[in-house]
């Protein structure tokens, strides 16, 4: 389709920071902030009158002129903040440290979108126009929106230690927000922390091992209102122009609901947060390390909730969850020289499960990504076990006599070779909703995290390079033409073509033979479709020469300068064929950088 398609973006960021100091143990700060984007679109589709190969005869007109459109929207967000605090500090008998904080924070968020559809334009003309019909839609049926939101809180801190050795410091908020309903709205929030710097105490520094250690509590409560929508209280209503149904000459317009019951009891979910740690050095300090064990519980998890389907519209989340998490997290950092030559090498190792404990009753059994089942971690995926490809005729005949009528899977009845079997988990002589199982991690975070940094330097001339690895992380191999065709194999992937199913590659086919329809059977989320996304990367390396301070000082100009090589991803140890395991995808094999630069400090 002909046209054109313009974009306008204009931004204002204001910030302002302003300080008093009333004496040295008494201060206030103040942040203002006011953040506004604009962004107007043009659109137009034209006509295109299509000729034949020599260009000497017009074959067709399509679009008709009747459906040449333009589309003007804009939209516009404003963004206010506020933050003001002050701080109090005060020590007694020079053994004692007392400070206080209060403050509060306000955060305004406003958005505006309007959107005008014309048919049959004049092109030519700079400015909306079309003389057929007019809505108020663009073309993802999207009409005008405005909402607004709001956040206030109120919030302290209190932080004492004695002799530098024994601290302790407490936390408390109380938020407000606009997204729930004003007899739920406000929730208070606090966490206490506690730090023993056990390297200090005589009997540590008499037995000569510690440069220095510490032990670390804490426990604290977060307030969380992720998938709250902004008016979750309010029921509101589309409204339909002319497309109802047809009286007279004219379809009628119509009001409906939004497609979502309302939910005037929802409330802040609550997460308490615990933790154990330890910090020490070792050797001169030239061995430093952490060791932190975490756990997290939620006892009013917002959750789905099912209800009958003749409610109609979708159902709200209720606070009627729980889950827990736990995990470790430790670091070990070892740096020194050897003559001139500088080294360093050390790495973190983060491990975190969690796990859905009172799903609210809730029994449906669905496939996919899931984060409801109860007993499993969130975002974990659960489908139907594969055990093959049909391969031969007597398996056809075999697998079609037990399962035709007894599955809800949508397996045809015209079923081939090459295409996908699957287990009969239960053994109940069907394959249904019942044998649908939990069949990878969550596709969202890996359970466990590491990475590994080393680094040499000699008199200026340097190697930097951080090794990043992630494992029981799983991806669900979705991606439309990549690693499943369109429907009627419209669109295919050379990755996919080269690993169907044939009957000369039955042996070593990846995927099932190609079909002319949708074939709802071989594209059921099952375990074929399942993937390891963990990885080990060369994230990055960079080779560098730092240039001595007494050649910068003769320029009177140059504080600083660093001549550099660098490369990003530069080998992958993974799973995956043809993509990214972070970012898997059509569009996303791995992308490899190597930038070369100077760079300077005046």
């Amino acid at each position: 389709m002909g046209g054109d398609n313009k974009l306008k973006v204009t931004g204002i960021n204001i910030s302002e920071m302003f300080k008093y100091t009333f004496n040295e143990h008494f201060n206030a700060v103040a942040t203002f902030g006011y953040n506004t984007n604009n962004a107007t679109r043009d659109i137009q589709r034209t006509s295109i009158d299509w000729y034949n190969y020599a260009g000497t005869r017009k074959v067709m007109t399509n679009p008709q002129q009747e459906e040449s459109n333009y589309i003007k929207s804009n939209s516009q967000t404003d963004l206010y903040t506020l933050n003001a605090y002050a701080n109090w500090t005060q020590t007694f008998a020079d053994k004692h440290d007392l400070g206080v904080m209060l403050g509060t924070q306000y955060s305004f968020k406003e958005y505006d979108y309007t959107t005008t559809k014309a048919k049959n334009i004049l092109p030519s003309l700079g400015i909306i126009n079309g003389i057929g019909e007019v809505t108020l839609v663009n073309d993802n049926n999207k009409g005008p929106e405005k909402w607004q939101e709001a956040l206030l809180s109120y919030f302290a801190r209190v932080n004492y230690d004695y002799l530098s050795k024994y601290l302790l410091e407490g936390n408390f908020r109380y938020d407000g927000s606009s997204k729930f309903q004003p007899e739920n709205r406000w929730a208070f929030f606090w966490g206490v922390s506690a730090g023993w710097r056990l390297g200090e105490e005589a009997f540590m520094k008499n037995l000569n091992i510690f440069d220095d250690l510490k032990l670390r509590v804490s426990y604290g409560t977060v307030g969380n209102q992720g998938g709250i929508d902004r008016y979750d209280g309010i029921q509101l209503y589309n409204f339909n122009q002319n497309k109802g149904a047809l009286i007279g000459d004219e379809k009628i317009s119509y009001i409906d609901t939004n497609g979502k019951l309302l939910s005037m009891d929802r409330e802040w979910e609550t997460i308490q947060n615990y933790n154990i740690g330890l910090d020490f050095g070792l050797f001169g300090n030239r061995l430093k390390g952490t060791a932190e064990l975490f756990w997290k519980v939620c006892e009013n998890m917002l959750i789905d909730v099912s209800y009958p389907a003749t409610l109609g519209d979708k159902a709200p989340t209720a606070n009627v969850g729980s889950f827990k998490a736990n995990g470790f997290e430790g670091n070990l950092n070892w740096s020194d020289k050897i003559g001139k030559v500088g080294y360093s090498i050390g790495g973190t190792f983060t491990y975190t499960t969690n796990k859905l404990t009172d799903n609210g009753g809730s029994a449906t059994i669905t496939d996919g990504v899931r984060s409801d089942r109860e007993g499993y971690p969130l975002n974990s995926v659960f489908g139907l076990k594969y055990v093959g490809k049909i391969q031969n005729e007597e398996q056809l005949e075999k697998y079609l006599y037990r399962y035709t009528g007894n599955n809800t899977i949508d397996m045809p009845t015209n079923l081939r070779l090459g295409d996908n079997m699957y287990e009969d988990v239960n053994g109940d002589g069907q394959i249904d909703t019942n044998d649908k199982t939990a069949i990878g991690y969550s596709t969202v975070a890996p359970e466990i995290y590491y990475n590994i940094h080393l680094g040499v330097e000699w008199k200026g001339l340097g190697i930097d390079a951080m090794f990043q690895g992630t494992g029981r992380y799983s991806g669900v191999l979705s991606t439309k033409s990549m690693y499943k065709p369109l429907v009627g194999n419209t669109t295919i992937s050379q990755y996919y073509y080269d690993n169907r199913w044939t009957p000369e590659t039955a042996g070593t086919a990846k995927f099932p033979a190609l079909s002319s329809t949708s074939n709802a059977n071989n594209y059921n989320t099952n375990t074929l479709w399942m993937f390891d996304r963990s990885f080990f990367k060369l994230r990055n390396i960079e080779v560098y020469y730092n240039f001595p301070k007494a050649m910068l000082t003769k320029t009177k100009l140059l504080n600083a300068a660093k001549l550099y090589v660098r490369g990003v991803d530069l080998f992958s140890f993974d799973h995956l064929d043809e993509s990214d395991p972070e970012v898997f995808g059509a569009t996303n094999p791995l992308n490899r950088s190597i930038v070369a630069g100077l760079s300077v400090t005046f």
